[in-house]
């Protein structure tokens, strides 16, 4: 979701790059290891869950929400 995997365009490092900024600002406790191993929304999802203590059902509606017309 937020690795590189070589090869990639310079505007899609860049998208990664904000991209990655900015659900660190969303969500603090996401590290630069946990982005570097989150590679689907789900995974996300269940970070979020365990991290926060909030039920699934709103970790899924905050994330859903944060990735809608994002490209990953």
């Amino acid at each position: 979701m937020f690795g590189f995997s070589g090869g990639e365009s310079a505007e899609a490092v860049s998208r990664r790059r904000a991209d990655l900024a900015d659900a660190r600002e969303r969500w603090p406790f996401l590290t630069l290891f946990d982005a570097s191993t989150i590679k689907s929304e789900a995974q996300l999802i269940s970070l979020v869950k365990e991290r926060s203590g909030v039920a699934r059902a709103d970790a899924e509606r905050d994330v859903q929400s944060w990735t809608r017309d994002r490209q990953f």
